[in-house]
């Protein structure tokens, strides 16, 4: 039987519209996961999907104005992580979004954030309105194998 574990009390943040913020929420967000938990190739998928929810909060959503925020809500149960990333932008429409693996979509330089985000995560909801987008990321924590020796 394994110890219990104390998961990290739920952590929010208000940031700016800036490529600093970008790289803050990945840092933030993988030293929480960490302390709930997970490791090895999970922090690399967590990190790569809270970069490019993180990017496009600051660059699509607000669009770098600096009157508008970025906020991060990160927490964890013995089962799951989840982000909330919220911006201040005018919303998006998820359905309208191309498909990045179509023939006419495949060398385009940008448009694989959503798509790589959803194949990272467990779970993927956004919620966008005209008054902005929150995305909710959730990472299921694997139970780790015992070694054997």
């Amino acid at each position: 039987m394994q110890d219990e574990k104390m998961m990290p009390e739920a952590e929010q943040y208000t940031l700016d519209s800036n490529l600093e913020s970008v790289e803050r929420i990945e840092h933030l967000v993988l030293d929480y996961a960490q302390r709930a938990g997970f490791c090895g190739i999970s922090l690399e998928q967590i990190s790569l999907a809270v970069h490019e929810t993180a990017a496009n909060a600051v660059f699509h959503g607000n669009q770098e104005s600096a009157e508008k925020k970025v906020f991060l809500q990160i927490s964890a149960t013995d089962q799951q992580l989840r982000i909330v990333i919220t911006d201040q932008g005018s919303g998006f429409d998820p359905s309208k979004i191309p498909d990045p693996l179509a023939p006419e979509e495949m060398f385009r330089e940008r448009g694989r954030g959503v798509y790589l985000t959803r194949a990272l995560m467990d779970e993927y909801v956004a919620n966008c309105g005209p008054n902005g987008s929150e995305i909710t990321l959730v990472k299921y924590l694997k139970q780790r194998e015992p070694h054997s020796n």
